[in-house]
């Protein structure tokens, strides 16, 4: 499975801790490296070890392509050997949540940046689920036509904020 997962264009990629109890490190990680949810024949496999990009290094060796991953640095080294990391909105998303004071709604205060970010994420969420019974080629032309020029909007944004926001906060 793991020789044809590599095979693929696009691979998703995350790790995740989990505690063992009877284990000598206060944390393992699970590594998950799947197909897309459009793929013909879906692949997910499961990796367990340390968070160490030496992981998945090891695991995707002979890949080229597309990694759908968060920025976890451990992914760095990949772009090395052909292969394009892609960021992950649902991650980016994450950010922007984590950044929400504990003691406010969303609602409450709907014009923060945080707020702001998140709903620029979950237009393209919309978009994305509204499309999910479509074909690979109409996704594609749907992407260009009016998810391309929202992710440009969100981009240009994010650039314009970055110099109200502290580098080292959440939000930065």
């Amino acid at each position: 499975l793991r020789k044809e997962l590599l095979k693929l264009d696009v691979i998703h990629a995350d790790e995740t801790p989990y505690r063992v109890l009877d284990s000598e490190r206060a944390k393992d990680y699970v590594w998950t490296f799947l197909s897309g949810k459009h793929a013909e024949k879906p692949i997910v496999l499961y990796h367990h070890g340390s968070r160490k990009g030496a992981e998945a290094w090891d695991f995707l060796t002979g890949f080229s392509g597309y990694l759908h991953c968060d920025q976890y640095p451990g992914y760095l080294r990949l772009s090395q050997q052909d292969v394009t990391l892609v960021g992950c909105m649902a991650h980016a998303r994450r950010k922007f949540h984590d950044s929400l004071p504990k003691d406010k709604t969303r609602e409450s205060d709907a014009t923060s940046v945080a707020n702001q970010g998140i709903h620029y994420c979950d237009q393209m969420f919309s978009l994305e689920y509204a499309w999910k019974d479509l074909s690979v080629e109409e996704r594609y032309e749907k992407r260009q036509s009016e998810l391309k020029p929202l992710l440009e909007k969100f981009s240009d944004w994010c650039s314009k904020k970055s110099i109200s926001v502290l580098p080292s906060g959440k939000l930065g």
